[in-house]
This record gives structure tokens, C-alpha cells and sequence, in this order.
């Protein structure tokens, strides 16, 4: 009992419920069906033992007849046989075994009647259906043997439940069945209503974590219980959603401020005596401008989400490959002509460029794979023959502004250690996976792989 309810513990709650209410109608239709069968079985009334006897009787008198009838012992068997349906076991036995030769007188009876039932049953055999009484036998067991001829004779075995007693059997069962598929069914029924604001909730839940200006509150139809969840996370959702629009105009508002005196001190170097200095100190001020731009386009991406559509996944990632190749980097395609798939297409086109823009810049040559995974899957691969990243590094390169110095070097390089952030965001809004891998002879693979099941929800 106790291995059960911790398997039924780990089920839905909607499993638990069904299996609850099961358990009740299945316990009550038992009490019930003991209960009857205890009133069945445990009170007869003369009235019953009347019943009862006269439909014996009448079964015993129309069989007997009819196989006194029967000319051999074949046709007496098939007379037996055909009989059964009348719910009383009957055989053939050798009439010797009962009667002897000597005849009875007709006041004479062989019986030895221990109730009401069998003191009933010998009145209607002798009276209503005029039986000899040398040719009946009752025994204490309610056994009656009804002689044929002189050399077969059949036993009956009767009993003192009324005739119609198992019909009602068989409509107690087909009620107590059509019961129970009925409150199992309504039960179901209501069980799914009653959850199914669940399933907004946690789907709502697991949106906070993507937080969206196109984001519909939840609905607050329900149970109270479900109502007052619902609502809590309205409103959490919407200090969520103030305190992000609150950071990017804060954040907007500094980078205004920035600029406004950087602006003034490249215009006043800019018309100074030229040194040696004056060109470092110049770039020094375009990489604090280009850092705070930067940093304002991804806080922008994080709360920038557009509606996505199904695309040709091949033809978007061919269409980033061509723009580099364009510029005259070696970048090559590899996978299917056609796949489509539902997802935010400017989320994803900036998720390849960024990885893209970061393998050419430290490798020579690119490749880029798109692989089917299973039924439902994909994976995106971008390799590159560059220095690649230490394993310690992995997974700390997608946090922003984290560079790692000793694999991929500052010199040369205009970002910031935001673009793999980016990637990381974009990926995770489409339900997806990121991960790095050593490309074989040297540099790395990035591989993105994403999943149609779990792009319905991101669709949803």
C-alpha cells in the first residue's frame, strides 16, 4: 500500500484525482453489492419460498414430461442439454439408484422435506402438476429426482432463490458498470476544468524567465485558489516588465550622459596640435562609445520579442552565410535544401551573425552544417579552424562582458563580450541548447540545437 501511494504521489495531480474518485465509486459499488447480497441471501420470506418453489416446479414437471417422451437415451441427453439455460442443474442417473421395484400407494411419498421450500416445492409437483409420488424423490439437500422410465431417472438441484433473482444480478451489474464509466468519465471531465488553469499558470511561470512587452496576462477564470495565483503573477509579471523598461531608460539616460562629454573631447583632441598621443587617445574614445552602444543594443534585444512565423531555416541560414562571404571571408554551407520551422526570424538571424562574426574573426575558414535530429530536431554548426576556447572557459564566455583573454585576444577585436550573450538569449528564448566542442585539427564548434516540440511552446 505504501510503495503505492508514493508511485501515485509522483502523478499529476489530475492522475491523483482520477485515482481517488475511482477508488470511492469502486469502494462504494462493493458495499453496496454486499449489502444487497447480504439482504438477497440473508431474509426469505414465505413469499419468496413460494415463488421460488412453484417456478421449480414448473421447470421440474415440463422437463420431466418431455423427456418421458424421448425414445432413446441420445435424445434423452439432448433434451437435458438444451434445458440448461432454465438456471437448474440436472443429470441423467439410473432410476434403480432411487426407486425400487415395489410400488407405492398413491398417498405414499419418498420425501424428506427439512423447510418451507421443499414442503412447497412437493405440494406443487403432486397437486398443480399431478406427479406420481412413487416417481419423486426430495432429498434434505434439495436434490429432486423425478423418475423417466424404468432404467433413467434425473436429478435436479434446486435452490431457494427466486427465478428472477439472477436477472437481477445481471442488471445490478450492468447498473453498478454503467455507474461507474459515467462518474468515471464526468469525473474526468470536471477534473481537467478545474486543472486546466494549471497549465496557463505554468506555462505563464516559465515566461517570467523570458520576459516579453507582447506577454498576455494570465487568465483569471477558475477556482478561487487558481484565481488568487493568477493574479499574483499578473502582478508580478508586471513589476517585472516596470523594473525591466525602468533599467533600459536609466541605463539610456547614462549612455546620453556619456556620450554628451566624450562627444565634446573627441571635438576638442580632434582640433588640438596633433601629438602621438592624439590618435591613441582618439580610439580610446571610440572603444568607450562603441562599448556603450553595445551594451545598449543587447539590454534592447533582451526586451525587444517580436512574434515569430514559420521560415525556411536552410534559406535563413545561407542568406547570413552569403553576407559574409560577400565581404570576402571563406565561409561555406553544408546541409538541406529545405526545412521549415517556427521561430523569430531576426532573433535568429542575429544569433548566427554574432557566432559567425566571432569564428571569422579568429579563424581563416568557416563552415556552417545544418543537421536534422530525429523526427522533430536540429542542430546548427559553426566551426572554425581559430585557437579555439579552453574548456574551463565554455561556459563563462556566454555570460556578458566575459572574455576569455588567453584563448581569443582583445587585439584586434571590437566586441565586447556581448555577442555570445546575445546567442545565449536568443537560443533560450526558442527553447533551445548551446554548447562548444574542439574542431579537429584545431578551433571550435558551436552547436545549436533546438527541438519542434519545444518551438510549439515558444510559439505558444
Amino acid at each position: 500500500m505504501t510503495r503505492y501511494l508514493r508511485f501515485i504521489n509522483h502523478k499529476s495531480i489530475v492522475t491523483q484525482m482520477i485515482a481517488v474518485v475511482l477508488a470511492a465509486v469502486v469502494l462504494g459499488t462493493v458495499c453496496t453489492s454486499v449489502a444487497f447480497l447480504f439482504l438477497s441471501y440473508g431474509s426469505h420470506n414465505e413469499g419468496d419460498s413460494k415463488l421460488a418453489a412453484v417456478s421449480a416446479a414448473a421447470r421440474i414437471a415440463t422437463i420431466a414430461e418431455e423427456a418421458r417422451q424421448s425414445s432413446s437415451v441420445k435424445e434423452l441427453r439432448k433434451i437435458v442439454s438444451g434445458s440448461r439455460w432454465l438456471d437448474m442443474h440436472m443429470e441423467i442417473v439410473p432410476s434403480t439408484a432411487f426407486f425400487s421395484s415395489r410400488e407405492f400407494t398413491s398417498g405414499e411419498r419418498r420425501t424428506v422435506p427439512d423447510n418451507n421450500f421443499s414442503d412447497e416445492l412437493q405440494n406443487e409437483l403432486l397437486s398443480h402438476w399431478n406427479l406420481p409420488a412413487s416417481d419423486i424423490s426430495i432429498s434434505t439437500g434439495n436434490s429432486v429426482v423425478v423418475k423417466i422410465n424404468d432404467q433413467y431417472a434425473l436429478i435436479f438441484q434446486t435452490t431457494h432463490r427466486p427465478p428472477m433473482q439472477r436477472f437481477i444480478f445481471i442488471q445490478l451489474g450492468f447498473v453498478v458498470a454503467t455507474v461507474m464509466i459515467v462518474v468515471l468519465f464526468l469525473a474526468i471531465y470536471i477534473i481537467k476544468r478545474l486543472m486546466a488553469p494549471l497549465s496557463s499558470i505554468a506555462a505563464a511561470a516559465d515566461a517570467l524567465g523570458h520576459v516579453s512587452t507582447q506577454a498576455q496576462p494570465i487568465s483569471d477564470a477558475g477556482p478561487e485558489e487558481v484565481t488568487q495565483v493568477a493574479r499574483a503573477l499578473n502582478h508580478l509579471h508586471g513589476r517585472l516588465q516596470s523594473l525591466i523598461e525602468e533599467r533600459t531608460r536609466m541605463l539610456a539616460a547614462i549612455s546620453h550622459d556619456l556620450r554628451t562629454p566624450l562627444t565634446r573631447l573627441r571635438l576638442k583632441l580632434e582640433r588640438s596640435v596633433h601629438s602621438v598621443e592624439l590618435g591613441s587617445m582618439i580610439d580610446e574614445i571610440e572603444i568607450i562609445d562603441n562599448m556603450i552602444s553595445e551594451t545598449l543594443h543587447y539590454l534592447r534585444e533582451q526586451n525587444d520579442r517580436r512574434a515569430g512565423y514559420v521560415i525556411d531555416m536552410p534559406s535563413l541560414i545561407q542568406t547570413v552565410c552569403n553576407e559574409f562571404a560577400d565581404l570576402g571571408f571563406d565561409i561555406q554551407y553544408h546541409g538541406p535544401p529545405r526545412m521549415a520551422y517556427f521561430c523569430e526570424e531576426l532573433g535568429m538571424r542575429r544569433a548566427l551573425s554574432n557566432v559567425i562574426d566571432n569564428a571569422i574573426k579568429h579563424g581563416t575558414e568557416v563552415a556552417v552544417s545544418l543537421e536534422r535530429q530525429g523526427e522533430n530536431g536540429f542542430e546548427i554548426r559553426i566551426s572554425d579552424n581559430g585557437p579555439g576556447i579552453p574548456k574551463e572557459h565554455r561556459a563563462k564566455v556566454l555570460e556578458p562582458f566575459y572574455i576569455a583573454d588567453d584563448a581569443r585576444s582583445l587585439i584586434g577585436r571590437s566586441g565586447f563580450g556581448l555577442g555570445l550573450s546575445i546567442v545565449r538569449d536568443v537560443v533560450s528564448r526558442h527553447r533551445g541548447t548551446i554548447s562548444f566542442a574542439d574542431n579537429s585539427p584545431s578551433g571550435l564548434v558551436v552547436r545549436l540545437s533546438f527541438n519542434q516540440s519545444r518551438l510549439e511552446e515558444f510559439a505558444n
